[in-house]
C-alpha cells in the first residue's frame, strides 16, 4: 500500500489519535532491518555511482572528503574535495560533474578543514 492511499484511508467518525495510530502502524520499520542507502555496497551521494569505477571519480572524491571530515582527518578531507572540485580532463566524464551545490558544499569542507588545521596547530 503507498503512502498517498494510507493518507486517504481514514473513516469521518474516527478521531484524529486513533488515525494517527492506525496509519503509523500500517508504515511502521524496523530500525535494524535499515541502513541508509549511502552505505549499500557500489552506491555513494548519487544512485549508480559504482566505487572503483574511474567514470565516478569526482562523487566518489566527494563521498572520501566528507567521510574524512567527519572522521576528523581534515587534511584527508581537504585533499579529496580539492580532487573532486578539479575538472575532468576526460571530455567522456562531462555528465559525471558535480552540481553547483556539491561544489559549495566542497569548498565548505575545504574551509571548515583549514579552520580545523589552524586550530589544532595554534
Amino acid at each position: 500500500m503507498d503512502l498517498f492511499a494510507i493518507d486517504l484511508d481514514f473513516e469521518p467518525s474516527e478521531a484524529k489519535t486513533q488515525r494517527e495510530k492506525r496509519l503509523e502502524a500500517k508504515v511502521t520499520f524496523d530500525p535494524k532491518d535499515w541502513t541508509p542507502r549511502i552505505q549499500d555496497f557500489g552506491h555513494l551521494s548519487k544512485d549508480g555511482v559504482v566505487l572503483g569505477d574511474p567514470v565516478y571519480i569526482q562523487e566518489q572524491s566527494k563521498f572520501a572528503a566528507e567521510e574524512q571530515y567527519y572522521l576528523c582527518n581534515y587534511q584527508l578531507a581537504k585533499t579529496f574535495a580539492l580532487q573532486a572540485m578539479q575538472k575532468p580532463t576526460d571530455t567522456s566524464l562531462e555528465y559525471h560533474r558535480l552540481t553547483g551545490g556539491e561544489v559549495h558544499e566542497l569548498e565548505d569542507v575545504v574551509r571548515r578543514s583549514e579552520k580545523k588545521l589552524q586550530h589544532s596547530g595554534a
